[in-house]
């Protein structure tokens, strides 16, 4: 991956300094029907300026076919949790062919909830045979 500074910019209320990112290697991957490919990806991630924690990442990748340019974008907002850690809140994924909005999904999530387990395993020793 490679980094750079990207300024400064705004999510709601909080000043964010952002920080662009692009795949060198690797990349996601996109299946085509019986295909399959990697797709190097590059975006931006949105650092709170006050203590740096996440506020914004978008993710974006694109590829040509014979008649037609795809891209795909998506961009998380992230949120405090009451764990003390950033939680999504809410995803946007968009597809354009040739720069037209061909679909848009919007995902919202519901306050995150902790659960804890309480699990004793007990090893009362290896029968011989």
């Amino acid at each position: 991956m490679e980094f750079e500074e990207g300024g400064t910019a705004w999510v709601g209320t909080e000043e964010a300094q952002l920080l662009n990112w692009r795949q060198t290697s690797g990349g996601a991957l996109e299946f085509r029907g019986r295909q399959t490919e990697r797709r190097a990806m590059h975006g931006s991630v949105w650092l709170r300026k006050s203590d740096g924690a996440p506020l914004r990442i978008f993710a974006s990748f694109e590829h040509a076919e014979t008649k037609h340019v795809l891209r795909d974008d998506a961009s998380i907002d992230l949120v405090s949790s009451a764990f003390q850690c950033q939680t999504p809140a809410t995803v946007v994924h968009r597809h354009f062919v040739d720069d037209v909005l061909l679909t848009e999904n919007l995902y919202t999530y519901q306050p995150f909830r902790a659960f804890s387990t309480d699990t004793n395993i007990i090893y009362t020793g290896i029968k011989e045979k």
